[in-house]
């Protein structure tokens, strides 16, 4: 019988919009002289990954190599779903200023434990409370003891991802398949723009510092950020679309400014400290 999942919840999720995950087995593909030259398979080490989105700019659940208990159903009056222990590998968040979606998030997520499929209670009670990409802004200045900010015009899309470089492993002593050990932690922006001035562009290998903006109060903070990639340029002659650019930029924890290295911070709207 098919399903809609309308009525679904993620656990500790405010306002989830999706969640895909995946469960398999390492492909351990055998031939030998006595197979007959047909394929043997085993038993490979199992595993599980996935994702889900929700509205809002803020991870509830937690960021890059933090535990996650992860806990859902397909229907919150009919409690069928699943669960499992996993260790979150990145967060992303999305504006988009062109159809003013709100501003929301994707958790990626590694399994770290068994997952179960079964019953359930997963719920969620809060107040809806998305906010339209429009009613935030990105802002950006050039790393200083004392930065002046100012706002970038022309975005159309921005995303900050937040990641972690998490391997999975498995030895003699681990069970319930792979397991995953935390890594160094990343981030990188991307700026989808109009670019009506292809001389005011951001400098590749340049420095900024940004603050991105969910609504008009709250904002993640982000120090620091090289552009490593000033591209996608594209200016379509035979064609109806406006001239557009990209810029993404590798987040990098210190920046020289005058002589001195200076640490960086990576803040989100709720002034929990990612990375500082």
């Amino acid at each position: 019988m098919a399903v809609r999942a309308y009525d679904a919840a993620v656990d500790g999720v405010g306002c989830a919009r999706e969640l895909v995950m995946k469960e398999s087995g390492e492909d351990v593909t055998v031939l030998c002289s006595a197979s007959d030259a047909a394929f043997m398979e085993f038993d490979g080490t199992e595993d599980w990954e996935g994702h889900y989105s929700a509205y809002g700019g803020v991870s509830a659940n937690g960021y890059p190599n933090d535990a996650l208990s992860l806990a859902f159903n397909i229907s919150q009056s009919v409690d069928k779903g699943g669960s499992g222990t996993a260790i979150i590998e990145a967060v992303r968040i999305d504006w988009d200023f062109v159809k003013n979606w709100p501003v929301m998030h994707i958790l990626k997520f590694g399994g770290n434990g068994a997952f179960t499929w079964g019953e359930q209670t997963t719920s969620d009670a809060t107040t809806p409370n998305p906010k339209p990409s429009r009613s935030g802004k990105i802002s950006i200045a050039t790393p200083a003891g004392t930065p002046t900010y100012s706002d970038l015009t022309g975005v159309r899309k921005a995303s900050l991802m937040v990641f972690a470089d998490v391997l999975p492993y498995a030895d003699s002593g681990t069970t319930n398949g792979f397991r995953r050990a935390a890594g160094p932690l990343g981030w990188e922006v991307t700026l989808d723009v109009h670019a009506d001035d292809p001389t005011a562009q951001q400098t590749l290998n340049g420095d900024s510092e940004l603050k991105m903006y969910i609504d008009s109060t709250t904002y993640w903070v982000v120090k620091y950020v090289k552009w490593k990639k000033i591209g996608d340029f594209k200016m379509p002659i035979d064609g109806r679309e406006h001239v557009t650019s990209r810029y993404v930029g590798k987040g990098t924890g210190y920046v020289d400014i005058s002589g001195t290295w200076t640490k960086g911070a990576l803040t989100d709207p709720d002034s929990t400290d990612i990375w500082s």
